[in-house]
């Protein structure tokens, strides 16, 4: 089993509140008029967030989301795939399609990379503080990841490769290609995403993969071009673990499958990301004494529509 990658993006949230650790069932309420999850006191919510930790694939949150009555962020026709991504996963299905939940009295709502925590939402005196925020480093793509180097550390990070091209012709939907130049890079990569909330220990990591596009600008760089439309297809399968520094395990091993494909009438524009695995730890233990162990083999096919260029390759991490 090999070892994968290193830090390059993080996404930190800090969550500011305190609760206890007890993992007993989970006891939820919906308000069907507000449309909104509805938990009782943080100590449901930490039940909640342990719950999901014990879940491995999307189907089981898509089950839970089924019983609920609200439409989950995940599942809004009114929230863009780009709008999705910025959202830690196991929030995309906490909160409904105004990005909010509620605590007892006080109401979260995400806007702008922070979760606003509004107390008093039944009086006129509301107080407004941020319970929680995200922040996305940007990444760079100067170089391939160093195969020497394949170590992803649970904190976050990526593993990445992708290939440069000089566009040749363009597609816009299944229209005939044109003549159309541009110096760009196709990524394909794994990604390491940390939740925390310092305040009472919990933390979380997810593992993801992603394909994106970089496109080269008079200013440099631009690493998430989101105006390009892309062909793909994935086929791959895989297992992760989550082991403490000394390799003792911590999460059993779970497998994976990831199967997707798309064609000219629905072309991708942005970051494609497909979620592999959450786990949570609640004991305030630094997870950068954590590494994951993952392994991925399979068929990846990139490439601009219209463009006579491609990705198709194999891989084996």
């Amino acid at each position: 089993m090999k070892k994968v990658p290193s830090l390059f993006i993080l996404l930190i949230v800090t969550l500011v509140f305190s609760c206890s650790t007890d993992q007993s069932e989970i006891n939820t309420t919906n308000d069907e008029n507000l449309s909104i999850l509805s938990l009782n006191d943080m100590k449901e919510f930490q039940n909640l967030l342990i719950t999901f930790n014990n879940y491995n694939s999307i189907k089981q949150f898509e089950d839970w989301s089924e019983k609920q009555a609200y439409i989950t962020a995940y599942s809004s026709d009114k929230i863009s795939q780009e709008e999705l991504n910025n959202i830690p996963f196991t929030f995309q299905f906490i909160l409904n399609e105004d990005k909010k939940f509620r605590i007892g009295e006080r109401e979260i709502e995400f806007r702008n990379g922070i979760f606003y925590e509004v107390s008093n939402i039944s009086s006129d005196n509301k107080n407004e503080i941020v319970f929680a925020k995200t922040e996305v480093i940007n990444v760079d793509d100067s170089q391939n990841t160093d195969p020497s180097k394949t170590t992803l550390n649970a904190n976050g990070g990526e593993y990445k490769e992708w290939t440069e091209f000089v566009r040749q012709t363009y597609a816009s939907g299944c229209s005939a290609p044109i003549n159309k130049s541009l110096r760009y890079r196709l990524v394909h990569y794994l990604e390491v995403i940390k939740t925390t909330g310092p305040s009472w220990g919990f933390s979380q990591t997810d593992v993801y993969f992603k394909l994106r596009m970089s496109q080269k600008k008079s200013s440099g760089w631009h690493y998430n071009n989101t105006s390009t439309e892309r062909l793909y297809t994935l086929n791959l399968t895989g297992n992760t673990t989550l082991k403490y520094y000394d390799g003792s395990g911590v999460a059993p091993m779970q497998n994976f499958s990831i199967y997707d494909s798309n064609s000219c009438s629905n072309t991708l524009k942005g970051t494609k990301s497909y979620w592999i695995r959450s786990f949570s730890l609640v004991t305030g233990t630094n997870f950068s004494l954590y590494n994951w162990d993952i392994n991925v083999n399979g068929l990846v096919f990139h490439k601009v529509n219209g463009d006579t260029n491609e990705i198709n390759t194999t891989i084996s991490w």
